[in-house]
């Protein structure tokens, strides 16, 4: 140890000191190194843990389109055209905005019809109305009866009952094909008014045969009668007006019209023979007749040949069986007579026949 110089003993101190204090100092540098690296750690599992929905945020990248989905709503920003698509989570609009600040809404297309009647009789005229709120350069109405129309707005008349199932179908300005929810068109058949009639004693006889009917009336001038077959009598020349109205359940009516030309035919009577021989009984010829002052009769005799035997006007005439020229009585023979008549109401009848002169 004596030999040990001062030197020597700087040296074997400082090591022993290096000694005592390297695994000291190694472990706090250790220590150090490993909080930022614990801190590290703990930031990265805090990014890991799954956020909230509204947190989350996810990018997609296309050629042209970029689509980011933040707080329930997806934007979407179109590079080509230079705009941006906001959709709504469970919503089916979406909100278009271009780069100037300027939003657009684009809504979904809605495509409906209104017509004027449901339901109704026939022949049946229904309008149509197309309710779309997009511009369309074509369309086509189908209206369940084989018919169709290319009109927007338009009417179509339904000739026969049925129930007819309506469609409209449209195309849009980009291509685009879209239909109409079907509606109904009830359209009921109609009666068909029918009657038939026959003339006899001043008095006219009806009728009804309609068709598919529950209800009538007969309109005849100003008259009204419900039955199925009637009559009504007249006193006067001149026109008759019928009419028959006729309804089914639904409501749906038909009517038939007809004008009928009448005569009023006097009650007139003439016999085929006469005897003036004076005894009284049946030595007249001439009209028959109750309230002969209600007439004016004007009449005329003649003999095979045409001539002219008789002439007599008034309320009452009678041939005696003389010619009224000659004064003097005519053979017994075949004769013809011509009587015109009229009545106070202004009825005019003529009648004519042959008339046996018996001596």
């Amino acid at each position: 140890w004596g030999g040990i110089t001062m030197a020597t003993m700087a040296v074997i101190t400082t090591s022993i000191f290096v000694l005592n204090h390297t695994p000291q100092d190694t472990n706090r540098r250790t220590n150090t190194s490993k909080q930022p690296i614990e801190q590290l750690n703990s930031k990265i599992l805090q990014d890991q843990k799954p956020a909230s929905q509204e947190n989350i945020t996810t990018h997609i990248h296309n050629a042209s389109k970029v689509s980011e989905t933040n707080n329930n709503k997806t934007i979407v920003f179109d590079n080509t055209n230079n705009q941006t698509k906001n959709f709504e989570n469970n919503s089916n609009s979406s909100e278009l905005v271009n780069n100037n600040n300027v939003n657009i809404t684009n809504t979904s297309v809605n495509l409906t019809f209104n017509k004027s009647v449901s339901q109704g009789c026939a022949p049946l005229d229904v309008k149509f109305t197309a309710n779309v709120n997009v511009k369309i350069v074509e369309c086509i109405w189908d209206f369940g009866d084989g018919s169709f129309s290319y009109e927007l707005n338009t009417h179509h008349e339904y000739k026969k009952g049925g129930k007819y199932k309506v469609n409209l179908k449209v195309k849009t300005t980009d291509g685009q094909v879209f239909n109409s929810e079907s509606q109904i068109v009830q359209v009921w058949y109609a009666p068909k008014a029918l009657f038939e009639y026959s003339t006899n004693e001043n008095c006219i006889y009806l009728k009804n045969i309609s068709k598919q009917s529950t209800f009538l009336n007969w309109y005849i001038n100003d008259s009204l009668i419900n039955e199925e077959t009637t009559h009504i009598c007249y006193r006067k020349s001149g026109k008759v007006s019928i009419s028959l109205l006729v309804e089914n359940n639904e409501g749906c009516i038909d009517s038939a019209n007809k004008t009928i030309d009448v005569i009023y035919k006097m009650p007139v009577k003439f016999a085929d023979a006469f005897t003036p021989d004076g005894d009284g009984i049946n030595d007249l010829f001439g009209p028959q007749i109750i309230d002969e002052d209600e007439y004016n009769f004007k009449m005329f005799i003649y003999n095979k040949v045409g001539k002219c035997v008789y002439e007599a006007n008034g309320n009452q005439v009678r041939w005696d069986g003389n010619n009224v020229y000659t004064k003097q009585p005519c053979p017994a023979d075949a004769y013809f007579y011509k009587v015109l008549a009229v009545d106070k109401l202004g009825n005019k009848n003529e009648f004519s026949g042959k008339i046996q002169l018996i001596r």
